[in-house]
């Protein structure tokens, strides 16, 4: 996949609670995220020795729900934020 665009992120919403703690000097957040209505499209080659298919994909994602971990350090005034844990855990 090459050249696309993914649109609908202003369908987003929380499902649920957010909960954090305190490990050392992270702070992990647990949350989940949905998103009611995502579209995409997206170009594709797929070619051996310039040979193969290219085309356009095109489709959309509904009624889908992220879990998400992320840690966050803060140290000297800056901060680190890594996802440590990622799962789709609902499909419409």
């Amino acid at each position: 996949m090459t050249q696309g665009q993914l649109t609908g992120a202003t369908t987003m919403f929380r499902d649920g609670d957010a909960s954090a703690e305190i490990q050392g000097t992270s702070e992990i957040i647990f949350t989940r995220i949905g998103f009611k209505q995502l579209d995409y499209e997206y170009k594709y080659v797929a070619s051996i020795m310039n040979i193969g298919p290219s085309g356009m994909c095109r489709g959309s994602i509904t009624d889908i729900v992220l879990s998400l971990e992320i840690s966050v350090e803060a140290t000297g005034g800056a901060a680190a934020i890594h996802l440590t844990n990622f799962q789709i855990s609902h499909t419409g």
